[in-house]
C-alpha cells in the first residue's frame, strides 16, 4: 500500500510509513476525523473510528468522498469531523 501512495503522491515523503490491520482508534470527541491532509487537498484522511468504524465504514468512507469534491453533504457540521490536535 505504501508503494501505492507513493506513486500517487511522490511530493509525500514515505520514508517511515506504518500500517496495522484492526487497529481501535480513539478520538476525544467520539467522532471519526474526516479532513484534507494539510498542505495536500488531494488526500483526506478518514481515522479514528472509536471501535465503530467497521459498521459505519461505508458511510465515512461516502463522507470523505463528498469532502474530497466539496460536496459534504451531511447533516453534521463538516467542523465537527476537524482533528482535535493536528
Amino acid at each position: 500500500m505504501i508503494e501505492v501512495v507513493g506513486e500517487m503522491l511522490p511530493e509525500m515523503d514515505l520514508t517511515v510509513a506504518v500500517t496495522k490491520p484492526c487497529v481501535n482508534c480513539y478520538t476525544p470527541n467520539g467522532l471519526p476525523y474526516i479532513w484534507a491532509l494539510p498542505g495536500n487537498e488531494r488526500l483526506i484522511i478518514c481515522a479514528g473510528g472509536n471501535s465503530r468504524a467497521a459498521k459505519s465504514s461505508d458511510e465515512l468512507g461516502r463522507l470523505a468522498a463528498r469532502l474530497r469534491m466539496g460536496e459534504w453533504d451531511s447533516t453534521f457540521d463538516v467542523e465537527q469531523f476537524v482533528p482535535v490536535i493536528l
